[in-house]
């Protein structure tokens, strides 16, 4: 059960800021496709699925306790650094055209910065009790429904929400760090 529930905690941190930039999208009337959901989806699952690979070599070289507390400390400190809000784009700044929706070169630009964070996740995902392939399915499958999911929220929701829903993406990551050192 604790293996579940770090796992689960550990995909729904690196997938929360897909939620947030749906809201945030959905709140300046930018709609998304679910073709392109889906592509910013695939973006996150690969990229934390080839940083995690890179990670599977360094545990072939670091002692694997060494590396379980340098992922808890990373853990930490990524939430930390997301919980201060660095390398956010705005919704505004997303739609480069104008166009009212997110397509072509856009979608591509969303799902890189969506995917920094699971790619620097698939680095410590090493030291989940999952296989990286599992991880990183149920990461896209997460993605794809917490982008939808925030999307549809976003029309409905106050400008002024955002905040808070924002720093739940540093809050669980610290939460997964914690728990991992404990």
């Amino acid at each position: 059960m604790e293996a579940f529930l770090l796992s689960f905690l550990f995909i729904i941190a690196v997938a929360v800021d897909s939620f947030i930039s749906g809201c945030a999208l959905a709140l300046q009337n930018i709609s998304i496709s679910w073709i392109n959901r889906l592509k910013v989806a695939f973006a996150s699952s690969a990229a934390f699925l080839f940083t995690g690979k890179l990670g599977e070599v360094v545990l072939a070289v670091v002692p694997a306790v060494w590396l379980e507390s340098l992922g808890a400390f990373f853990f930490i400190g990524l939430g930390i650094f997301i919980f201060a809000g660095h390398f956010r784009k705005s919704a505004e700044q997303m739609d480069e055209d104008d166009s009212g929706h997110i397509s072509g070169r856009e979608v591509w630009c969303l799902s890189g910065i969506l995917a920094l964070d699971a790619g620097v996740a698939g680095f410590g995902g090493v030291v989940l009790p999952y296989s990286l392939w599992t991880v990183a399915l149920l990461l896209c499958i997460t993605t794809f429904l917490l982008l939808t999911a925030g999307h549809l929220l976003g029309r409905r929701v106050h400008r002024s929400s955002t905040g808070a829903v924002r720093m739940l993406s540093g809050v669980l990551l610290v939460m997964v760090g914690v728990w991992k050192l404990l």
